[in-house]
């Protein structure tokens, strides 16, 4: 701040209503470069008791008090006027009014300002934000949004008060720039692990584990910029909510989450991201593992990314497991299966009978992707001779669905069967009726919508849809094309 000394003039008032006296204000004119949050004082002198007023022609950009103090509001530039209104103190109208201005161009001494968007850090714990300034060194002001969940010093080192599932927003400040990282307070910081882990209800999640985390029944966990380098396996009913703007990732060398056992639910919710992985031959990503039974898998928000390894789907059964119902509201899920299972049903039936119960989905933004020779969504590769393979139905309601089978796959329906002889995979009802559809069949297969078939051996190499198929809704394959579907002879 700086500030100009100014003088006083003392003169008498000798001017008269009907003869008045030049007021002889005086006032630098010159134009004045002040930095955005700074003050300065410049002040008229005139004669005798002149009264003078101060204006701006723009106060968001300059303010200007009667004393003629100058305070920089907002970048840009403004007209400061000094007007002489003709009145002495006293209230009489002997002086001839005059007026006088400058210009005040308010800058921002501070070209860019950023920080990380997130952080996460468990209660008790501290981590500083550090962020980009240009120029390097000016001086930054920091605050909280909620200091009982997270405060902040002014470093930037952020520290976790009380656990939180909504992100604090922390606030850097400098010059007319501004910054925000939201911070998110978890429970327990899984870096700290040295054994399997049980979670408790409520718990939220961060840092990184090579250790296996199960879920007691009934209880919702929260993951949080969390990543399981294990199995995170499902006790009983289970919610795991992924918290908004983190990005968790489960990867595991067998099934990544593993739904609880027949009768139990699943489910999946929140705002933020979950990448999960199965690298294992035959073990769902969400779901069953090889051979293994899984209850109800429940979809309702979050941004889910499942990738599965072969012979398996990504949400859905394992090579020889089951799976109920699967159910999709909301949410962006992308599902990508092994070869020879499907995006989200089942996997391939080489470990025995493998099967899912129906697939609802009615809202969210859906991208299923089978592997080779299974569906996009619904039944997988029939690789074995002697076991069944089946899934219950199909029902789509709303949501956006893009379904994409793999070779001789449907878009949706079902693979097709390997061997000459034995089971084909076998879907129940499909009933589209509503929402944004599209379904694309395999390189080799006959049928968007329906069961798969290989283009070059039909009469060998197919799979069943043994209830009805109705689509009500228009359903066009991913070239715009309408989409081919299967009607029974």
């Amino acid at each position: 701040m700086c500030c100009l000394a100014v003088l006083f003039t003392a003169c008498e008032d000798f001017g008269t209503e009907d003869n008045p006296t030049p007021s002889y204000i005086s006032i630098n004119t010159s134009n004045v470069q002040l930095k955005l949050g700074d003050t300065f004082v410049r002040k008229a002198i005139v004669a005798g008791s002149a009264v003078v007023t101060y204006s701006s022609s723009d106060e968001t950009i300059a303010t200007v008090d009667q004393e003629g103090k100058v305070t920089g509001i907002g970048v840009g530039t403004a007209t400061i006027t000094v007007e002489v209104t003709g009145y002495n103190a006293a209230g009489k109208k002997i002086y001839i009014p005059e007026e006088k201005s400058y210009k005040v161009t308010v800058y921002d001494p501070v070209n860019s300002l950023s920080s990380p968007a997130l952080l996460t850090v468990a209660v008790g714990n501290s981590a500083t934000i550090t962020p980009t300034i240009d120029p390097a060194g000016y001086p930054i002001q920091w605050s909280s949004s909620d200091e009982s969940i997270a405060t902040v010093d002014e470093t930037g080192k952020v520290t976790g008060v009380k656990v939180s599932t909504v992100p604090v927003t922390i606030t850097a400040k400098a010059g007319g720039k501004t910054a925000t990282c939201n911070v998110v307070v978890a429970s327990f910081d899984l870096s700290t692990l040295t054994a399997a882990y049980t979670a408790q209800d409520g718990d939220v999640l961060t840092g990184v584990t090579t250790y296996p985390v199960s879920i007691p029944n009934g209880a919702t966990i929260y993951l949080a910029n969390a990543t399981v380098n294990n199995t995170v396996e499902c006790l009983g009913d289970a919610t795991v909510a992924m918290v908004k703007e983190t990005v968790s990732t489960i990867s595991a060398a067998t099934t990544a989450i593993k739904s609880g056992p027949a009768g139990t639910t699943l489910t999946l919710s929140g705002e933020g991201t979950l990448n999960a992985t199965s690298s294992a031959y035959n073990c769902a990503c969400i779901g069953s593992q090889q051979q293994g039974a899984a209850g109800n898998i429940v979809i309702e928000g979050g941004i889910i990314n499942a990738t599965a390894g072969d012979y398996a789907a990504a949400i859905g059964a394992g090579n020889g497991g089951t799976c109920q119902d699967i159910t999709i509201q909301g949410g962006t899920v992308t599902a990508h299966a092994g070869s020879k299972g499907a995006g989200i049903g089942t996997g391939a039936n080489g470990w025995g009978a493998t099967a899912c119960g129906n697939i609802t989905i009615t809202g969210g933004i859906v991208n299923a992707y089978g592997g080779y020779a299974g569906a996009g969504i619904g039944a997988g590769c029939a690789n074995y001779y002697s076991s069944t393979i089946t899934c219950s139905g199909i029902t789509i309601t709303g949501g956006i669905v893009n379904a994409y089978g793999g070779a001789a796959g449907a878009g949706i329906g079902t693979g097709v069967r390997e061997y000459s002889g034995g089971p084909c995979p076998t879907c129940g009802n499909i009933t589209i009726s509503g929402g944004t559809i599209t379904a694309t069949r395999g390189g080799n297969a006959v049928w968007d919508i329906g069961p798969g078939v290989f283009s070059g051996d039909p009469g060998t190499y197919y799979g069943v849809v043994s209830g009805t198929i109705s689509v009500t809704v228009t359903v066009k394959d991913k070239n715009g094309n309408d989409a081919s579907i299967y009607a029974a002879p």
